[in-house]
């Protein structure tokens, strides 16, 4: 590789590691600009390439305390040049911003979340995007161009919340769940019994009917009347103190259950688990946690699969009212008890390509005309997938986010990425749609930050 200070102005320095940052510096070169990478760089190998003064430094890599590092040293020794720094932390990225005010942070998360999420709405909607105060807006195919709707949020029809609630109580999905409610249903049947027992054949007013109905309930027995009543009536009398008994012990351990155990989906409340019209999310890195959020933005009901227990974003995800389940999402007997032939659709989303596949071919296998979305980070591994057959829609999370963090090193302020037809755009209210990376006849670094000198000719 040329020394440092051959390159001089006008060049970016990408530093990471991985294949999203062989994805920026892919993009940066089909811009026709001039790129140093640097593979993992230590303090004395960066500080070296920040002498040579370069235009921007994009620092790409999953390690918040490493990208962290890396820009105060581009901070301190080139404070000329322009920062893009990815952080998935949002408290870290905050922090940064507020020491270093001419820093960009991007998240990859953030960037695909907007085009995976619309994807999962529908094969028109190429992005969801946030708009104002808890307002979200889609931006939709208009012919060879693109048009902004408003989002209504699914979640409007009091109905329809309603019957999202009774069948969280009537059908819970977590076995310590189940037990409780067949434990609390049991002692309430028990409770109504009772008190009819001794409305009907004991005479009793509704009070006393109720009063010695609890009495039963709580095993402290029957009402003292039945002692000289009927046969069948102190047979059906002890069956239900017996079953008051069995169904007390059921409802305690469940009970129990639900106190000591991690609470990843909860019988009433908005973590309740959808039973219809809702996402599946397989796979909750920062991508899956990120797109479970955009999607509950919209008011549609999500669920998350995990196979990682002890994954940050399942320790997360009850923050963002997310519910989830510890398993393997290619399994089909999981994907049957998520009622995914009643889901809207399914985005397999962890970081392996393959896993990804396996769980779209599970998926197909269980609702076969399912919505199906797939990341992928290998275009050629994507390409050759859907050449064999038809699994759903695929999008490549490196070629996004690289595009997203390559326009933000260029000096360019894209709202959204968007990917149509095979070809990445960049997306902002301001100037539409532009394909992405520029023809190499515009000039692709911006006289100003913010605003291309000549915007390139939208593609489609």
């Amino acid at each position: 590789m040329p020394p440092f200070s051959a390159y001089g102005h006008g060049a970016v320095v990408v530093a990471g590691e991985g294949a999203l940052t062989f994805a920026v510096v892919r993009d940066l070169e089909d811009a026709a600009i001039t790129t140093i990478l640097l593979e993992h760089p230590g303090d004395l190998e960066f500080e070296r390439a920040m002498e040579a003064g370069p235009e921007a430094v994009a620092i790409v890599t999953r390690d918040d305390a490493y990208a962290l590092r890396l820009a105060l040293l581009a901070a301190h020794a080139c404070p000329s040049a322009r920062l893009v720094v990815t952080i998935f932390d949002r408290t870290v990225a905050q922090q940064l911003r507020l020491a270093i005010d001419s820093c960009v942070v991007v998240s990859m998360a953030d960037l695909v979340a907007a085009p995976f999420a619309g994807a999962c709405m529908g094969d028109e909607v190429l992005a969801l995007r946030e708009h104002g105060e808890g307002g979200m807006q889609r931006i939709v195919r208009d012919g060879e161009d693109c048009r902004l709707d408003p989002q209504p949020r699914s979640d409007a029809v009091p109905l329809r919340r309603l019957a999202h609630a009774i069948m969280g109580v009537l059908r819970p999905f977590e076995r310590s769940a189940k037990t409780l409610m067949l434990g609390l249903f049991g002692l309430l049947a028990v409770l109504v019994i009772d008190t009819l027992l001794s409305l009907t054949a004991l005479h009793n007013s509704l009070i006393d009917a109720w009063y010695t109905g609890v009495r039963t309930l709580v095993t402290v027995g029957a009402n003292p009347a039945l002692d000289h009543s009927e046969g069948w009536t102190r047979v059906l009398a002890a069956c239900l103190m017996l079953a008051a008994l069995a169904f007390t012990a059921i409802f305690t351990a469940g009970l129990i259950n639900r106190l000591l155990a991690r609470r990843l989906i909860t019988i009433v409340g908005p973590r309740v688990m959808p039973r219809h019209d809702h996402v599946i999310v397989v796979g909750l890195g920062q991508v899956g946690l990120r797109l479970c959020v955009r999607l509950r933005e919209t008011g549609l009901a999500v669920a998350a699969v995990e196979r990682d227990a002890d994954g940050v974003g399942v320790r997360l995800a009850p923050s963002y009212d997310v519910p989830v389940v510890v398993g393997d999402g290619s399994e089909r007997k999981l994907l049957a008890r998520l009622e995914l032939h009643r889901a809207h659709s399914l985005a397999a989303v962890t970081s392996d390509d393959l896993t990804n596949v396996a769980i779209c071919m599970a998926a197909l296998a269980v609702a076969p005309k399912l919505r199906v979305v797939l990341r992928a980070g290998d275009g050629d591994i994507a390409a050759e997938t859907r050449s064999l057959f038809r699994i759903g829609v695929v999008r490549d999370a490196h070629r996004i986010a690289g595009a997203g963090i390559a326009a933000a090193a260029l000096g360019w302020s894209p709202g959204e990425v968007l990917a149509k037809d095979g070809q990445t755009y960049l997306w902002d209210d301001t100037n539409g749609m532009r394909a992405f990376p520029a023809p190499p006849a515009s000039p692709a670094l911006p006289s100003s930050p913010g605003s291309p000198s000549s915007p390139s000719s939208p593609g489609g």
